[in-house]
């Protein structure tokens, strides 16, 4: 785990070091290194970070010749094409800190759409008298800005501007709505109103004269692979996959591996193995079990990839503790993973206990690789009829899957439609209440949750809708808003995270593959499954089921309910959820479990969205809330099994 901070005045006045040494503080005490502030009048500049391999941390760093400083958290994986466009012979011996400073210096903006890798890393330009807040291009790693006084303040997370007087902390209740409803669409917001984030793939520039951010990246539209057979397509995706791997374990030294069983996360634990055999990382895999929920767990399949491989597990079962659902926001002070049972709290708490510095995670996984039912629109378009309706009705009836073959082509079907027929079909269908239900009406019009929550689902610029799902998918805000959740509670126990699957060469590949190595024949992430054949256990290799948490869900909230969890919300109190909704939807919810109608699933993950808010909203916002780490009351009554 590393994390920056710093704060700069623009008009050159004083900035005080003790206010940025508090803001790079950790959350709690850990194993991590604080280096700085390094103080220059008018920007102070600060790091902390765990000491890899013994080796000695050179941040903040500053060029004396150009004033130029920076902190940098993350890695950059293309060192060796970065050193040779700047010309540097010996770089081997300079940090990713030390080669992106002497970038700047040298090309200025211009060194950034060329680097590869996680990070987020800011540079404090003396002479310029500007800020360049720089965030990777998935978005993996983040930066969080805030306006001060004659300047700016930086952060990698909302939690340490909180720290300054005068930051406007009062909640955003737009970006809540979104979080609430399961959609967030906005890349610049935070749960502050006064705190702002850097979106994915985008330079921050800052000066006197105002705030300018600009995309830096993305993905080529037209680019289109075209191989002979699936061979070099396997070959291809296992060159990538194979090289981000190593390059995030190059310099852990012991690094853990969030195996759940399924095809993502067991391909990393063997890519891992495999290239470890020559690099000196210690392999550690931690499952979570769900002991007597049988469509959640999957410890058997974890247990199997990691004795194929000689790879030590650590199996964490969910036991339910709703003593424990405020600890997280609490100690993060922002929006925190809502783990069923609280156990992802003690996830990381094992496994940093274990003296692992690095989490690999199979995030990216689904959003790349498993293909879309949007490919349907495609052969609509192309006069397919057929074969249209034969890949929704494998989506369909697709391992995992609630919707029946109305709903899944109604998307693709309506994307197929001609612009013009879209629109007369609009003008006659009724108007329908698309607010999502436990909102209040009223709350939900002054915060214009619908339209907020309403966009796309494909990026029309692509020249397949297939592709364009893909992408939409796998770059939208929600996304790297839940893997920034883990990475918040990882880091606050000392670890890094990071996803193989996140890699800028990886999405580049998947984005541009045929939908055919993504889907075939009714079974998804076939690049993958060909390119890891002679890795993974078989019977892992051919599964087309995942877990399903939604039944750990449902029982965690079927005990949250018995204990009076759902009275007395503080967020309806504030106008903001109509009580009223909750025990009709919980009842609802009941009676479809009961009759085995899956359809129960949207409902439970409703009841546990709001729930979490809640959470969330007691803990930050609510009647007695406190600005601090220290422990709170639970929830009225406990969640047992």
């Amino acid at each position: 785990m590393s994390a920056i901070a710093g704060v700069v005045d623009f008009h050159g006045g004083p900035v005080d070091p003790a206010l940025v040494a508090r803001m790079i503080a950790p959350p709690q005490p850990c194993d991590l290194e604080v280096r700085g502030p390094l103080h220059r009048s008018s920007s102070a500049l600060a790091f902390c970070g765990r000491r890899a391999g013994g080796a000695t941390c050179d941040q903040p760093l500053i060029d004396s010749r150009s004033d130029c400083a920076i902190v940098f958290d993350g890695r950059i994986d293309n060192r060796q094409d970065v050193a040779g466009r700047l010309g540097v012979a010996d770089s081997a011996r300079r940090s990713d800190a030390r080669l992106v400073l002497d970038g700047y210096t040298s090309r200025g903006l211009d060194v950034i759409p060329g680097l590869s890798g996680d990070f987020a890393f800011a540079i404090w330009d003396g002479r310029a008298r500007q800020l360049i807040l720089v965030r990777d291009p998935l978005g993996v790693r983040q930066v969080c800005f805030a306006p001060v006084p004659q300047g700016l303040a930086f952060a990698t997370d909302a939690r340490q501007l909180l720290e300054i007087d005068g930051v406007d902390r009062r909640p955003n209740m737009g970006f809540f709505a979104e979080w609430m409803a399961g959609w967030i669409t906005h890349p610049s917001d935070t749960i502050y109103q006064g705190i702002h984030r850097v979106p994915a793939a985008h330079v921050l520039t800052a000066s006197a004269s105002g705030v300018r951010r600009d995309r830096y990246w993305d993905i080529d539209p037209d680019r289109r692979l075209h191989y002979r057979d699936d061979a070099e397509y396997a070959c291809h995706f296992r060159e990538l996959f194979a090289s981000s791997v190593r390059s995030r374990v190059r310099s852990a030294d012991r690094v853990a591996i969030a195996l759940s069983g399924g095809i993502d996360s067991s391909a990393i634990t063997a890519m891992a193995a495999h290239v470890t055999t020559t690099e000196p990382a210690d392999l550690r895999a931690y499952n979570i079990s769900y002991p007597g929920l049988p469509e959640a767990d999957e410890d058997h399949y974890a247990r199997l990839v990691a004795d194929t491989h000689g790879v030590p597990l650590v199996t964490i079962p969910y036991v339910g503790r709703a003593d424990n659902y405020l600890r997280a926001p609490l100690l993060l002070r922002d929006v925190a993973p809502g783990g069923v049972g609280a156990v992802d709290v003690g996830f990381y708490e094992t496994v940093a206990a274990d003296g692992c510095g690095l989490v690999l995670d199979g995030t990216g996984g689904d959003e790349w690789f498993r293909g879309t039912a949007y490919h349907a629109a495609d052969l609509l378009r192309q006069g397919r009829l057929i074969a249209a309706v034969r890949r929704l009705r494998e989506h369909a009836s697709h391992c995992g899957s609630i919707h029946g073959l109305l709903a899944v082509a109604k998307g693709p079907v309506w994307a197929a439609c001609p612009f013009a027929l879209r629109r007369a079909i609009k003008r006659v269908l009724p108007a329908r209440d698309v607010v999502p239900r436990l909102f209040r009406r009223d709350f939900a019009r002054s915060v214009n949750l619908v339209e907020r929550i309403t966009e796309p689902n494909y990026d029309g610029r692509f020249s397949t809708f297939a592709a364009g799902a893909v992408y939409r998918d796998a770059t939208c805000e929600h996304g790297a808003h839940s893997w920034h959740e883990d990475v918040r509670l990882a880091a606050a126990f000392g670890m890094e995270m990071s996803a193989p699957f996140q890699d800028r060469a990886l999405a580049e590949f998947a984005v541009a593959l045929p939908e055919e190595q993504r889907w075939s024949k009714g079974r998804a992430k076939r690049v993958i499954r060909n390119g890891m054949h002679d890795l993974m256990p078989p019977v892992v290799l051919g599964r087309d089921d995942k877990g399903n948490g939604s039944e750990a869900q449902f029982v965690e909230i079927r005990q949250l309910h018995e204990a009076g969890a759902f009275d007395g919300l503080q967020l309806a109190a504030a106008g903001v959820v109509d009580a009223t909704e909750i025990e009709p939807m919980f009842r609802s919810m009941c009676d479809m479990f009961s009759r085995n109608d899956l359809h129960y699933e949207i409902q439970a993950s409703q009841l546990w969205l709001l729930f979490c808010a809640e959470c969330t909203w007691r803990a930050l916002f609510g009647e007695g809330a406190r600005p601090s780490n220290a422990s709170r009351p639970a929830l009225q009554g406990r969640a047992t099994r």
